[in-house]
């Protein structure tokens, strides 16, 4: 994890085509809701956005943009276990474990950004 270099936005720049999933989890439900944003998802990314706009150091805004993706894993974490729970509760199985793979790259995801922050980030912020 050592081979980061500080300042560059593709820290924050991991996109996830919900609409892929949502797409391929419909196919088991026999109802097909309007698709719908998600405010809160959206203000934890334009908090995100709006660290890249910060007056501070490549190292320090590395570390920012660490902390801002975390909060967006952790909120799609929360999310898809609940949608998993709920898939099982229903007996709906195959939509279940596809849930539960996308939970599980978001919790890898995750791993992989506090490994990253406390191999390197936090500790070139603090130089």
């Amino acid at each position: 994890m050592r081979n980061y270099e500080p300042g560059s936005k593709s820290i924050w720049s991991r996109r996830r085509d919900m609409s892929s999933v949502s797409r391929r989890f419909s196919r088991w439900s026999t109802r097909r809701p309007a698709p719908k944003k998600c405010k809160a998802m959206e203000g934890l990314i334009e908090e995100g956005s709006e660290v890249m706009e910060e007056d501070a150091t490549p190292e320090v805004l590395d570390a920012m943009l660490i902390a801002a993706a975390q909060k967006v894993e952790h909120y799609e974490i929360a999310t898809y276990g609940t949608l998993v729970t709920w898939a099982r509760h229903l007996d709906m199985n195959d939509a279940a474990d596809l849930l539960q793979q996308t939970l599980d790259e978001e919790k890898e995801t995750d791993v992989k950004l506090t490994e990253l922050a406390e191999a390197d980030v936090n500790a070139s912020a603090e130089a």
